[in-house]
């Protein structure tokens, strides 16, 4: 009989050698090309920005206290709401610039610039018409404090969006590093900086107020580092050629692409707003931390989001379906070991970390984090899913999977949440993640017949021929 212990280290073994091997594989395709060292780089820039982002998430829970922390997060959660259509249009200036390069076609990459800055502007007007109006329909002076912080907020989302874009126009560039660091690493330094500046001026705490005012002096600052980063980067030809406009096509896209980045996040920032609404504000707090806490288990993930969309979009082109395959099955892999990893890191530690960087009261969020970390272990394991249909012009497809995915989590949101609070957002958020990712892996095998998946006996489970 063989004994527990030799055969925990036989099982051991047989997991490692397999992880070996398949890591060994699929990097053998891209060492021979920049993926490799752009997913390197990646690496190296999103383990950098999870430090600031935590350094920012720790000082604001301790300066702010757990209900200004709450305050805060439930003002920052309705911005975040607003701006993220303005991904979808990243996401389309993305594709269409890496498609301009690789066409040699100038003209379209200037137009995709100046078109999508024209339509952030347009964004812009509307939330200031909406801002006012609703001053006008309250009163300066009878705005209820949070309603005050939210309104305070809104600036954050047009320049939000402008750094979306001018990361998304270095990145189909090729220029996938300084694409990053504008929109990974701007803006979290330097609210670190502003934020440590406002808490010296104002001496021990700090109120919701001037956290948001820092936020909004952050952003304004790497929308200029980030323009200047651009002109810096943009080919001789892109600069002199004149832009040609595609706009109704480019419409055409825009608003399944935009919707995809809205309801992707709808689920995690609604449910902020609604747990506010039923709930004390530092349960927003709380779900603020799980949800922070959770999204390093996609470390791996948007590694090589950052990496591959464009190398998507140019083999889709050229016909070249193998190298999809190998790519789809790359961004499954990397991710879903991270996300492994992480997960079992605060399965076993979890509520000691969270006390150690939070203070105790938001240990709390422990029981939410661990819900949301199983369902980040199926969105890594499907991989790059959604952009590989957004990159080959399947947008439509992801944007029902997330349209059917979202309808279930705010069901679930609104079913839930105002009776049992906290897990019930965790739930509902977690419900509509997996929905979004198994749909999506369902319509990638139907429209291209990819599988992602990087595990043998799910490929197999799946029945796609690699």
């Amino acid at each position: 009989m063989t004994s527990p212990t030799g055969t925990s280290s036989g099982l051991w073994n047989a997991c490692a050698g397999f992880l070996r091997s398949r890591l060994r594989t699929q990097f053998q395709m891209a060492r021979s090309s920049r993926t490799a060292s752009d997913i390197a780089a990646s690496f190296g820039l999103r383990l950098l920005q999870i430090v600031l982002l935590l350094m920012v998430e720790i000082a604001l829970a301790r300066l702010l206290g757990s209900s200004g922390f709450g305050l805060y997060s439930y003002a920052i959660a309705w911005a975040l709401l607003l701006a993220l259509p303005q991904s979808g249009l990243a996401t389309l200036v993305l594709r269409e610039t890496a498609r301009g390069i690789a066409g040699t076609d100038a003209g379209i990459v200037r137009g995709i610039w100046s078109w999508s800055n024209r339509i952030v502007g347009l964004y812009a007007a509307l939330l200031t018409a909406a801002g006012l109006a609703t001053l006008a329909a309250v009163g300066p002076h009878d705005l209820p404090p949070k309603l005050r912080l939210v309104l305070l907020s809104l600036p954050l989302v047009p320049l939000l969006g402008l750094t979306y874009v001018r990361g998304a126009s270095l990145r189909g560039l090729g220029q996938v590093v300084p694409g990053q660091i504008v929109e990974l690493l701007l803006v979290p330094v330097l609210f670190l900086v502003f934020l440590g500046l406002s808490a010296f001026w104002s001496g021990a705490g700090l109120p919701p107020e001037r956290a948001i005012a820092a936020y909004l002096v952050a952003a304004v600052l790497a929308v200029v580092a980030g323009h200047l980063m651009l002109s810096r980067h943009t080919p001789e030809a892109a600069r002199n050629a004149p832009p040609r406009w595609h706009s109704e096509a480019w419409l055409r896209s825009l608003g399944p692409l935009a919707g995809l980045a809205f309801l992707g996040t709808l689920n995690v920032q609604i449910n902020a707003v609604i747990l506010g609404a039923f709930h004390p504000a530092e349960e927003v707090g709380f779900y603020r931390v799980a949800m922070q806490m959770a999204n390093l288990a996609t470390f791996g993930l948007i590694a090589v989001n950052a990496v591959l969309p464009p190398q998507f979009a140019s083999a889709h082109t050229r016909g070249d379906i193998p190298r999809l395959q190998r790519l789809a099955r790359l961004s499954a892999t990397v991710s879903f070991l991270f996300a492994a990893a992480t997960t079992l890191l605060f399965l076993l530690f979890g509520r000691t970390l969270l006390e150690l960087a939070f203070g105790p009261p938001l240990a709390k969020a422990q029981i939410p984090l661990l819900i949301l970390l199983t369902a980040q272990l199926v969105n890594a394991g499907c991989g790059s899913v959604g952009f590989l249909l957004t990159m080959t012009g399947h947008e439509r497809d992801a944007l029902l999977a997330l349209l059917t995915a979202a309808a279930a989590g705010l069901t679930i949101s609104c079913a839930t949440i105002p009776s049992f609070g906290l897990p019930a957002a965790a739930v509902a958020a977690s419900a509509s993640l997996v929905i979004w990712n198994v749909m999506m892996l369902v319509f990638a095998r139907r429209r291209l017949g990819l599988n992602p998946f990087p595990l043998v006996g799910l490929r197999k489970w799946t029945n796609v021929a690699p």
